[in-house]
């Protein structure tokens, strides 16, 4: 006599079943991304305030201060790393983007300002 028992098959999904959890799947993803509320910088220019993070650069043991009000290269600097990078990574101290955004801001001896290679203040020669 046969002792041993065979095991039993998985049932499969039909097909028509997999459709179906494939199609509302694929529904729910499009509306929760169309429902998902985006950031302005996304879509538009927004209006970013580099006075508040004037500070930046400033550290314990470094020899940079913080950007002054007037220092309009500095700021057109700040708001440029903030929209091309992320503001995690130009908020942590150790990141590849924090210390050349302070380089740019401190210790660059050609001084590159943004606002004239974008078509700006000195019609892109800079």
């Amino acid at each position: 006599m046969n002792t041993s028992q065979t095991k039993p098959k998985p049932k499969s999904i039909p097909s028509s079943t997999s459709n179906m959890l494939q199609t509302l799947l694929l529904t729910t993803t499009l509306l929760l991304l169309t429902l998902t509320p985006t950031t302005a910088a996304s879509t538009t220019k927004s209006k970013l305030d580099t006075r508040r993070y004037a500070n930046i650069c400033v550290q314990n043991g470094k020899a940079h201060r913080p950007i002054p009000e007037k220092d309009a290269r500095a700021h057109a600097i700040l708001k440029l790393v903030i929209e091309k990078s992320t503001l995690t990574s130009i908020l942590s101290y150790d990141t590849p983007q924090h210390k050349a955004m302070c380089y740019m801001l401190n210790d660059d001896p050609k001084k590159a300002d943004p606002r004239g290679m974008m078509g700006g203040v000195n019609g892109g020669n800079a």
